[in-house]
């Protein structure tokens, strides 16, 4: 029995490690020098013929590309649940320059379709906490700055969302350099990989007084965007109630998900040379 046991712990270990091992796994993306003007708009159309990593799993599509002075990132998904997570959590995309898997850089970006009036004509603000929708912040941890800043792109970043037909598009731009009106720089070394790391759903950023009963665990309903007003009959069933796995209609649960890419920067020269 000890044995058996002992070779259970021994496998169960083996199981989480790999889990573990996986999702620190980076994929290979490089980026593609754009000489294009890239409009920060949440529209696929500047993306066209830029090469993408898609992750199954996770329901989204990512590119990277850049010029000689900004990087530039699009995330797009078709998951109604990732996009009310993103919406709620946030979705933070980590730069790390090479040094090693530090989190030292990132920008976070709260953004979603806009929120409908319920059935009643108003969402009672009083009652419900409101989630920072379109907030756009920076986190510096070298010059140990943690600021909101525009999404238009005057202090260096730039973020943008839209949706057209179901595919919902987060895109970014960041610098390359500081300067005198870029206030955030990555300073990547271009003949050296780096990674990106894209996480959305971590429960710690749920804005306090928007986390479900049990911590964070529980599903998330209301009259959002995403959210169809409960009740009444539909597919010939009963109206109300639970569905299965515990869920009321239109609540869905709040996921962590993080990937991980590396890239490098791209040259004009390496254009040239394509051309």
């Amino acid at each position: 029995m000890k044995i058996d046991f002992n070779k259970k712990l021994l496998l169960a270990l083996i199981l989480v490690y790999s889990v573990l091992n996986q999702a620190c796994m980076a994929e290979d993306l490089s980026s593609t020098f754009t000489r294009n003007v890239m409009a920060i708009d949440g529209k696929l159309d500047d993306w066209k013929g830029i090469g993408a990593y898609f992750d199954k799993d996770k329901e989204v599509s990512l590119a990277v590309c850049n010029d000689s002075e900004y990087l530039y990132i699009k995330m797009h998904t078709q998951s109604q649940d990732n996009v009310r997570t993103i919406k709620m959590t946030g979705l933070k995309i980590y730069i790390d320059n090479g040094d090693g898997d530090k989190k030292d850089f990132y920008i976070k970006y709260n953004a979603g379709p806009e929120t409908k009036l319920s059935e009643k004509g108003d969402i009672d603000e009083k009652r419900r906490p409101t989630s920072p929708e379109n907030q756009f912040l920076c986190f510096d941890k070298k010059r140990m700055l943690n600021k909101i800043i525009p999404t238009d792109g005057s202090e260096g970043p730039a973020a943008a969302f839209d949706e057209e037909k179901q595919v919902f598009v987060y895109e970014f731009k960041i610098p390359l350099h500081k300067s005198t009106t870029n206030s955030y720089g990555i300073e990547i070394n271009p003949e050296k990989k780096f990674k990106i790391g894209f996480v959305w759903g971590d429960k710690d950023d749920i804005p306090k007084g928007m986390k479900p009963p049990g911590g964070g665990k529980g599903g998330f309903g209301g009259n959002d965007s995403f959210n169809p007003p409960t009740g009444g009959r539909g597919m010939g069933g009963r109206g109300g109630g639970r569905q299965p796995g515990g869920k009321r209609p239109g609540q869905f649960q709040i996921e962590k998900k993080e990937i991980w890419i590396k890239s490098i920067l791209a040259s004009d020269s390496t254009m040239r040379q394509e051309d």
